[in-house]
């Protein structure tokens, strides 16, 4: 119950400061992000290491595929594996990040995007979870 309420929280709260920032801070990934955070805490794909840096990772591996490869099924296909082979040899894995750099090459995003909705997003989402979330659900 706790963990879905966190849940609640944070996607509600990424949508207020998208409402108040006026620029995105949420992208459908950061579902899949906040159900594994905070329904498995002390996982391994839970680490700020693994969400961060996975997020990130994917990111910019999905913009360099978009601005390098010129059919989107094969910028789709190498930005999916490449981001996933990225994220194992970093040890960053999070298995919500496999879906950002589908989202950036389906909804044609720039470079702005690694500032928001990612960067906001991911401040946003390691804020709660590391602050509260990561405590209050281990008790």
């Amino acid at each position: 119950m706790k963990a879905s309420l966190f849940v609640f929280f944070t996607l509600s709260f990424l949508a207020l400061v998208s409402d108040l920032a006026g620029v995105p801070a949420l992208i459908a990934p950061f579902g899949a992000t906040v159900v594994i955070l905070f329904q498995f805490p002390a996982g391994p794909f839970s680490a700020p290491r693994s969400y961060l840096g996975g997020h990130a990772l994917a990111a910019v591996v999905g913009l360099v595929c978009q601005h390098l490869i010129p059919h989107q099924a094969l910028a789709i296909g190498v930005a999916g594996g490449l981001s996933l082979y990225l994220m194992r040899v970093t040890r960053t894995i999070h298995p919500a990040a496999g879906a950002t750099p589908l989202v950036i090459l389906l909804t044609h995003q720039t470079w702005e995007f690694l500032l928001y909705p990612l960067g906001l997003g991911l401040v946003v989402i390691a804020a709660v979870f590391e602050i509260f979330g990561r405590k209050l659900l281990r008790s």
